[in-house]
């Protein structure tokens, strides 16, 4: 289907039509509420048809503000049906950061979890706030509403980035782009009808929206949610909705592997396991594939709509690379003259492709910035390999330089995950007054295991460049992360120097 007539809502409509008494959606965290194709079909249509009545016209911004639910899904589409643009909001943010992001997208109106409007109500002003009671905003079905005529250059979304350092800024997406990605998913994932997503990193992210609900929309199968993640009932949802596919970052699989469930509860029926966010160390590998758990890793952004490489098939003779380059995608490695630099070089990141963004709300200058020539500059650094695979090697933000050498924190960090003790590890620079900077590493030791700060430091002397070796480690017992489980390095930097 064309990408040019081709609407989110409309493959509701078409499994609505196919399917109309399969299973769309499980609520798992609500008893296992569930509605078919053909009963999503007349939500998504009466709230859609609600927000017409209410005023809303094509381009009119809606917010959401809440966990996973049947209701977020419903809004989206709702929203994609009417030509509005859907803004979900990060329900961890702080009165401040809610403010910021009011008057940065300003919508017309705020759907949120019951929980959420008092908190919601301080700051809204003037912007109506409506609780969505049991996940959904208590609609009267009509199925007889008919979407405007839109187009597929219109933004369908703004995604907020996870804003580690500064104000988080909106990705601009399209409907055009939402199809191509979509599109990219369905074919790497080889999603098909059968498949039953779960859903349990929040849906405010791209990461769980675009990996794993768009090609499931688009497939029709059927997508499983949880309110947020804890291990056991993770495991449990899986094993009893019989899922196929879900997606994790490595911080979520070590939880996972430190339960014991895994063994326990081995969720056979698994086809894989998508994992982003960060590259899985070789433990982490090596533990899930000896299990029968298949995984696949990825590479993406929330401004190029998330999977821009792949690794499926070569996870566990590759477990610190993210795959080779996806479908329909360009990836350049430059330096800091753009520049093409060679297989084995360390460059920034550069992106190209149909589902890339269209730039930052409210910010031209950091759009011209961040878009050069066509490319998406991700500040992300990488490498790749003579046979084309990608290695991450941090934030260009992040690299730090020890006695005139450059060193890149996930190369240790990787090193340092590699020794029997360390679950987790987090590499900075941290000030040092003969070599200007040098490395400290935040680790988090395995049960039963101790802390022990020369073994970790002769353990890394043995696989890196002594300038590379970090001189300061410190335990913790988590690492410090925003709300898509990213480590925020800035915290860590101020734990390592006594600042935090």
């Amino acid at each position: 289907m064309p990408p040019d007539t081709f609407y989110l809502h409309d493959w509701l409509g078409f499994h609505a039509g196919r399917t109309p008494g399969k299973t769309a959606l499980v609520d798992a965290a609500k008893g296992g509420a569930s509605v078919t194709w053909q009963e999503w079909n007349g939500r998504v249509r009466s709230l859609a048809s609600r927000l017409h009545t209410d005023g809303l016209r094509p381009g009119d911004r809606v917010a959401w503000f809440g966990t996973n639910s049947i209701g977020f899904l419903t809004g989206y589409l709702a929203c994609s049906m009417g030509g509005h643009v859907f803004v979900p909001f990060n329900y961890r943010w702080a009165p401040d950061e809610v403010a910021f992001a009011l008057r940065d997208s300003q919508p017309r109106i705020i759907f949120t979890d019951p929980e959420f409007e008092s908190a919601l109500n301080a700051v809204a002003g003037s912007i109506p706030v409506v609780p969505a009671a049991g996940g959904d905003p208590g609609l009267v079905l009509d199925t007889g509403y008919q979407s405007p005529p839109l187009d597929p250059g219109m933004t369908a979304g703004l995604f907020y980035t996870s804003g580690t350092t500064g104000r988080p800024k909106a990705a601009i997406c399209t409907h055009r782009r939402i199809w191509w990605n979509t599109r990219n998913a369905v074919d790497v994932f080889g999603m098909t009808g059968a498949d039953a997503a779960l859903l349990a990193t929040p849906l405010f992210h791209t990461g769980a929206l675009y990996t794993q609900f768009h090609p499931v929309l688009a497939a029709g199968g059927t997508a499983i949610l949880l309110d947020r993640f804890e291990p056991e009932s993770y495991l449990r949802t899986i094993a009893s909705n019989g899922v196929t596919i879900t997606f994790a970052v490595p911080t979520m699989m070590e939880q996972l592997l430190q339960t014991g469930w895994l063994d326990r509860l081995p969720p056979r029926h698994l086809r894989f396991l998508y994992v982003a966010g960060a590259a899985a160390t070789a433990p982490l590998v090596e533990a899930y594939e000896s299990r029968g758990i298949p995984l696949r890793q990825g590479y993406g952004t929330t401004e190029t709509n998330m999977i821009a490489c792949m690794l499926h098939g070569e996870v566990r003779g590759r477990p610190a690379s993210v795959g080779r380059i996806a479908p329909n995608w360009e990836v350049r490695l430059v330096d800091d003259e753009g520049r093409d630099v060679k297989p084995g070089q360390t460059g920034e990141i550069a992106v190209r492709g149909p589902g890339m963004f269209s730039g930052y709300l409210n910010r031209p200058e950091e759009t011209a910035a961040a878009l050069r020539d066509g490319y998406f500059h991700t500040g992300d650094l990488g490498c790749f390999d003579q046979d084309g695979f990608l290695y991450i090697s941090g934030r260009k933000k992040e690299m730090y330089i020890s006695g005139g050498e450059n060193v890149y924190p996930a190369e240790v960090e990787r090193v340092l995950a590699e020794h029997p003790s360390v679950a987790e590890a987090a590499v900075t620079g941290v000030p040092d007054p003969r070599w200007g900077e040098t490395g400290g590493a935040l680790v988090v030791i395995r049960p039963g295991h101790r802390f022990d700060a020369e073994a970790l430091r002769l353990h890394a002397r043995e696989k890196l460049a002594h300038y590379k070796v970090p001189a300061r480690y410190r335990q913790a017992g988590a690492l410090p992360r925003n709300a898509l489980g990213k480590v925020v390095k800035s915290q860590v930097r101020d734990i390592l120097t006594g600042d935090g």
